[in-house]
């Protein structure tokens, strides 16, 4: 269970990270503010946890690279914007 949520504290991560990646450029502060937000809480969660399991890297590395495929995916999509 431990590495669904570290898998998905991962995912989150990057996605966040695209959406303040694309505020940015945007110009919108609260959004990117939001944002960095929901980059820094899991990932403190995240680095905490492997810190104790070095094993749960996986899990978190796989989410990161997850959530960065989803993330541009999606946002690529001329529909979604």
């Amino acid at each position: 269970m431990t590495y669904v949520v570290i898998f998905v504290f991962g995912f989150a991560i990057d996605v966040a990270y695209a959406v303040y990646v694309r505020a940015c450029v945007d110009r919108r502060p609260f959004r990117a503010a939001v944002a960095s937000l929901l980059i820094a809480a899991p990932a403190l969660f995240g680095y905490l946890a492997i810190v104790k399991n070095y094993w749960l890297s996986l899990a978190y590395l796989s989410g990161l690279a997850a959530g960065t495929y989803v993330a541009v995916r999606w946002g690529n999509d001329p529909k979604n914007r």
